[in-house]
This record gives C-alpha cells, sequence and structure tokens, in this order.
C-alpha cells in the first residue's frame, strides 16, 4: 500500500528502530521515517522483501522503555538521501494489544504538540 492512501495521523519526527527477522538472531538499527498507530515507514540497510516478518524494539518519547512490536513489510522502494540510496521498507504492526496501542498514540500526540 502506498503511503499516500495511508489515512492514520502519522509524525516525521526522527526515531530510531531496532530490528531483525523472526528468524534470525541479530538486530539491525534504522530511522523511521514516519510513524502512525498501525506502522512506519523504516530506512534500512539490509535486505528484506514485502511479505516478512520483523520484530521491532522502538524507543518512544515519555516511556522508559524501548516497546517490543511484531510487524510485517508491506512494501519496499528505494529512497535516495544525497548520493546514497537504501531500501525503504512499510510496515504494518500487527496485533497490538491495547497498551501497546496506547503508547504509541500518546508518542503520535507528544510528537504532534511539540
Amino acid at each position: 500500500m502506498s503511503e499516500e492512501r495511508r489515512g492514520e495521523v502519522r509524525t516525521t519526527r526522527p526515531i530510531m528502530m531496532r530490528y531483525r527477522r523472526l528468524d534470525e538472531p541479530h538486530w539491525h538499527s534504522g530511522p523511521v521515517r514516519d510513524l502512525s498507530c498501525t506502522g512506519a515507514r523504516l530506512m534500512s540497510d539490509v535486505a528484506i522483501e514485502p511479505g516478512e516478518w520483523l520484530e521491532l524494539w522502538i524507543g518512544l518519547p515519555l516511556f522508559v522503555e524501548p516497546i517490543g512490536i511484531k510487524a510485517r513489510v508491506m512494501w519496499k522502494k528505494t529512497a535516495f538521501s544525497g548520493r546514497m540510496s537504501l531500501p525503504e521498507l512499510g510496515i504494518a504492526f500487527h496485533e497490538l494489544d491495547p497498551s501497546l496501542q496506547h503508547a504509541i498514540d500518546e508518542a503520535i500526540r507528544h510528537f504532534l504538540m511539540s
């Protein structure tokens, strides 16, 4: 799904995310380009394809500990920054419990108000 068609409120404040495929032990880090209550746009230096499942750890404002989320890669495209090009991934959060949903909603409100 293209990010232009999404209707959720989102923030484009920079956030770093740790992520890994569910079947691999190694963690990677990348900047989140935008965050909504249902997903995020992540810059990745790892070859990850649509349909793959990820485990995420996101540090959000107002929370001491990062939150853990399971997500699925919905789309992939190439983003350019100067001379560099990196894969950009659209990820959809999967089965958020109400406390995690609340944490993300609060973070987005905080970003939008500051």
